[in-house]
């Protein structure tokens, strides 16, 4: 709730991620920039592209920001413009920019690192090659790329498999592919002459993240994820007191498509449970007085949140 997550260090991560890309081709960096590009980037600024976050929290209660001090810098909702505007620009030029970040390519090797609908021309002269992407990503794992290459030379096409990905399917031309996978990529070697299809299918499945017990506040809590999305409860869906709010051991996921929310998002459902508050508890209770009541809890995106009415968000949620 204190954490000074600039938009700005995100973009500059994705601007260091991308530059390492460029000497390492390692999975490593491409999973950093993806995971920044859909959620602590994104996130500063609203949907309607006209207000921004300096400051990203990962959990606001309004009146503590509101009325404490140290609170201050942390905003329930985006601003229009500050005095130090650094984060509307940056963002702006990150995603007017975002084509240059999906391949990265070497004489004999296409890196495919991030899956975003595109076109593009690769390795030039007559050596050229015509790419077209084509995903649902990140809502669904399928990604279909057709390339075009009339040289017959053979040369490396290398998909990012990303660190969250345990099961996926992997086409050319409609066969089962032969791959090498090293540090992060699954490289395809073979003469793409003519036209060709690959079709890369990633197993997309709600998970729970805990961080490193480093991390104090932490401790006993869990962030959940789909793909390469952070999810978040927000008190338009589930109500004040968020900090009560624990899932079980045992969470079940229900995730739904929304094209009519917060333009269009896969959104997640689960049963948890709340801690039942009486207005006049006394400051000190002895074990045993929790009262709770089950509750469904509707997770959306952490980028898509503070777009409807201002009010509670978390992230880290407690687990019992």
């Amino acid at each position: 709730d204190l954490v000074y997550g600039e938009t700005c260090a995100s973009v500059g991560m994705v601007f260091f991620a991308h530059r390492m890309l460029k000497l390492s081709q390692r999975g490593e960096y491409a999973d950093i920039m993806e995971r920044l590009l859909y959620n602590g980037t994104i996130s500063g600024m609203a949907l309607d592209g006209k207000s921004f976050f300096y400051v990203n929290p990962l959990e606001v209660y309004p009146k503590k920001n509101e009325e404490v001090q140290a609170f201050r810098h942390v905003k329930v909702e985006r601003q229009k413009w500050f005095a130090c505007a650094c984060c509307p620009p940056n963002l702006a030029r990150l995603v007017e920019s975002v084509g240059s970040y999906i391949y990265t390519q070497r004489e004999k090797q296409l890196f495919i690192n991030l899956f975003i609908g595109s076109e593009a021309e690769v390795f030039y002269g007559e050596n050229s090659a015509y790419i077209t992407l084509e995903t649902g990503y990140p809502w669904n794992g399928k990604v279909k790329l057709v390339m075009e290459c009339e040289s017959g030379r053979e040369w490396d096409v290398a998909l990012h498999l990303p660190d969250w990905c345990r099961e996926f399917e992997l086409y050319v031309d409609g066969e089962s592919a032969q791959y090498m996978q090293s540090e992060g990529y699954l490289y395809l070697r073979q003469c793409w002459k003519g036209r060709h299809e690959i079709s890369f299918n990633m197993k997309m499945e709600v998970r729970e993240v805990r961080s490193n017990p480093k991390v104090r506040d932490n401790i006993g809590k869990v962030a959940v994820m789909r793909g390469p999305v952070v999810y978040c409860l927000e008190e338009e869906d589930n109500g004040a007191d968020l900090h009560c709010v624990e899932i079980p051991s045992h969470a079940q996921f229900e995730e739904t498509y929304r094209p009519d929310l917060l333009g269009g998002v896969v959104t997640i459902k689960s049963i948890g449970r709340k801690m039942m508050l009486e207005e006049e508890s006394p400051l000190y209770l002895e074990d045993g007085w929790e009262r709770y009541e089950e509750k469904e809890l509707l997770w959306i995106p952490y980028y898509s949140w503070a777009n409807r009415e201002a009010g509670e968000m978390i992230v880290w949620v407690r687990k019992h």
